[in-house]
């Protein structure tokens, strides 16, 4: 039926606006036109809210949706020690096991007359760099330039990963005993590359890449392939090869929001993973490293020690905001 536009039904200039909603060469009609209602400062705030809310989906939905799975659980960041929250800390005793990697065995690597035609991996921490040096010379100058000041410069010697003295003011001497040495750089940070090396001020030819560690590529950070090396359970002497891996567990309530502090007195560089997720790298300079970690019933805490580091005197504790301890103490204490 259509609507009866008559007397009773004239339109109210009060609650309505000038605007018709029919075209103006429609409004030749006899009757009045029905007008669009006022918006008023009410009913624009919810219609931006709307939009604004429409517009946020549009944009982050995507990137939730199809964001990298492994990356999905870092949320892991530094404590700030200013924050006014209080915590509450508790010891954890943890048993640690170590496996060293190997250099005596072979894996995936590129060749090339240049260092600088290797591409970058992002998939792994650590890319290695190789080549031998001339056994006719006692002592080579090794020089670079816009390297990044974390890379690692080793020697391979008679089998044995030998790390060489800091680099700084980008050169370093080295001296080997060995009838052909080979010279690895080691680059730590994902997705960099080492572009640019003089051996006695001469590009050196003939260059080997080797991506990842084999850890890595076993991906023995990760609880369900952890089982793929073979750990011993660890001692003073372990550590003392660069590269090492250590491995220690503690089971728990899954909690969010719990505060993994290290002191690690013995530790040098290297890199932290906390259930399969990286924390990031650390280094010996910091008195402690403090991350933010969800734990699970069970929690594995991994750790690659980069040069010559131990173990045997790290201190860690796990921390919870203090007004979750009273839940906490009803629950299976973890300690």
């Amino acid at each position: 039926m259509m609507p009866n536009f008559g007397e009773d039904n004239a339109f109210d200039p009060a609650v309505a606006c000038e605007e018709p909603l029919l075209e103006p060469h429609m409004t030749n009609l006899s009757h009045e036109l029905p007008r669009k209602p006022r918006i008023n400062s009410a009913d624009r705030a919810c219609l931006l809210v709307f939009c604004i809310v429409g517009l946020s989906v549009c944009f982050a939905g995507p990137t939730l949706l199809y964001r990298d799975p492994s990356q999905a659980s870092f949320f892991t960041h530094t404590v700030s020690t200013t924050s006014a929250t209080t915590y509450t800390s508790m010891p954890l005793h943890l048993t640690w096991h170590a496996w060293e990697e190997p250099w005596n065995t072979s894996r995936p690597a590129m060749t090339s007359v240049n260092i600088s035609s290797f591409p970058p991996f992002p998939i792994y921490q650590y890319v290695f760099y190789s080549t031998i040096l001339d056994s006719s010379l006692k002592q080579t100058l090794l020089g670079f330039s816009d390297q990044p000041s974390e890379m690692l410069v080793f020697l391979l010697d008679a089998g044995n990963l030998v790390p060489m003295a800091d680099h700084e003011g980008g050169s370093a001497y080295l001296t080997s005993a060995a009838a052909a040495p080979t010279l690895i750089l080691v680059n730590p940070l994902r997705g960099h590359r080492i572009r640019s090396v003089l051996i006695d001020d001469v590009p050196p030819m003939n260059w080997t890449c080797t991506p990842g560690l084999v850890g890595e590529q076993l991906q023995i950070f990760n609880p369900p392939t952890m089982h793929l090396v073979t750990w011993a359970l660890a001692n003073a002497t372990h550590g003392h090869v660069p590269f090492t891996w250590f491995r220690a567990s503690f089971d728990g309530p899954p909690r969010a929001q719990r505060v993994l502090r290290l002191r690690g007195h013995g530790l040098t560089r290297g890199h932290i993973y906390f259930n399969g997720v990286s924390l990031g790298r650390y280094c010996a300079t910091a008195a402690r490293l403090e991350y933010t970690v969800t734990t699970q019933a069970e929690n594995v805490i991994v750790l690659v020690e980069e040069l010559t580091g131990s173990i045997a005197t790290i201190d860690v504790t796990l921390s919870q905001p203090a007004e979750a301890r009273a839940v906490a103490e009803t629950e299976t204490s973890i300690y």
